[in-house]
């Protein structure tokens, strides 16, 4: 049997890659309707219509509303990778040595209200300790204001 397959699977293979190659080329032909894509290009930009011609000043206007936050986070982690292996437990247990580690991490938020809540990703704050909120500094707004 296996030399029969042998002998009939290699030809068997190359048969339906050729019928598939076939099928997606020309679909009419098996009675599939043909899947022809119409490209059409998008009308040209011209500068004399109304609009910005960059993005600098949207960039300008949203700034003040984006916040900056920086989070860190306190976690036990193993002194070594090979710790975490399910083998080396095994023979060792699971009383390892672990090492208390501080994790950092970036990320962005936009202001939603005058009261200062902040909309943001919850990957951004999940877990956190402590989370530092910085916001663009207004040279217009005086020393002790934040705009």
């Amino acid at each position: 049997m296996p030399k029969a397959l042998r002998f009939l699977g290699w030809p068997l293979l190359a048969g339906v890659l050729l019928a598939l190659l076939i099928i997606q080329r020309y679909p009419q032909w098996v009675g599939l309707p043909s899947q022809d894509v119409q490209l059409t290009q998008s009308p040209k930009y011209s500068l004399s219509k109304q609009g910005p011609a960059s993005y600098a000043d949207a960039v300008t206007l949203a700034s003040p509303a984006v916040a900056n936050l920086y989070t860190t986070k306190y976690v036990n982690k193993p002194a070594h990778p090979l710790f975490e292996d399910p083998q080396f437990r095994k023979f060792f247990g699971d009383n390892l040595p672990k090492q208390r580690r501080m994790e950092s991490s970036l990320g962005s938020a936009v202001i939603m209200s005058p009261e200062g809540y902040l909309l943001t990703n919850n990957h951004v704050t999940a877990d956190a300790d402590q989370i530092v909120v910085a916001l663009k500094w207004s040279r217009n707004a005086g020393s002790r204001d934040w705009q």
